[in-house]
């Protein structure tokens, strides 16, 4: 993923109410949409880069995802503020 700064910022970046693993990208990906930034598609034109980390903690899978669903059906571009 690769944006620019002023969407990032109009969207207030990632959603830092997110634990552990899960749906924190996916959070920030629909929130830039509901903002109307274009999105295009890089096909086999782009080389991907992809720093491992350890993955982290699960238990929170379940809470992270109706954070997710929520943020999905409100339309907002600003991160929740629960």
């Amino acid at each position: 993923l690769a944006l620019w700064r002023d969407d990032f910022l109009r969207i207030s970046g990632f959603d830092e109410h997110y634990t552990g693993w899960g749906y924190e990208d996916s959070d920030l990906v629909i929130r830039l949409l509901h903002a109307k930034v274009c999105r295009k598609q890089g096909g086999n034109i782009i080389t991907l880069l992809h720093l491992w980390h350890k993955e982290n903690d699960r238990q929170h899978q379940a809470e992270n995802w109706q954070r997710f669903l929520n943020t999905q059906r409100s339309h907002s571009i600003l991160p929740s503020k629960d």
